[in-house]
């Protein structure tokens, strides 16, 4: 059962690659929608490195909970499929973009080795208003995160 549910969100993520790349870059996104949407993603975020799958499945669009059917399965098919997304040392949130009725939101995570991710959330808002995730594509960046410093301001 556990691999039907793993194959389900790879066909999501599929399904998410194919919606992202046709709609990608239609309009820029004003700021407190874009605050709202990060938000959801980070709240998403914070509930997979603390375990929460109820608290992490409730940032899902419908549509997705309807596919996963429990916390548990989604959250199951998060660890195997996107383990990036579990305790990122560092989360960059790039300019979203409107796409049709929805908002694409790149998100760059690294992990504890110093590896660099993108992930592409898509979202949309629901009839209450809520902005919620209807899917995520991510893979490996091209660049590896070696060392973080801060570096003092120079003043000239």
């Amino acid at each position: 059962m556990l691999n039907r549910f793993v194959r389900t969100g790879w066909l999501w993520l599929l399904a998410t690659v194919v919606v992202c790349s046709h709609a990608a870059g239609e309009k820029t996104v004003a700021a407190t929608e874009a605050k709202a949407v990060q938000t959801v993603v980070m709240a998403q975020l914070d509930a997979f490195a603390r375990g929460d799958a109820a608290k992490a499945f409730s940032y899902a669009s419908p549509e997705v909970r309807k596919v996963f059917s429990t916390p548990d399965r989604f959250m199951t098919m998060a660890r195997l499929g996107y383990p990036a997304l579990f305790q990122p040392a560092t989360v960059t949130f790039f300019k979203p973009e409107q796409a049709g009725n929805g908002i694409l939101q790149r998100v760059q995570l690294a992990d504890a080795q110093g590896v660099l991710w993108v992930a592409m959330y898509s979202l949309q808002r629901q009839p209450d208003k809520l902005w919620r995730i209807t899917g995520c594509t991510i893979g490996v960046s091209e660049g590896l995160q070696t060392r973080r410093w801060d570096v003092p301001a120079v003043s000239v």
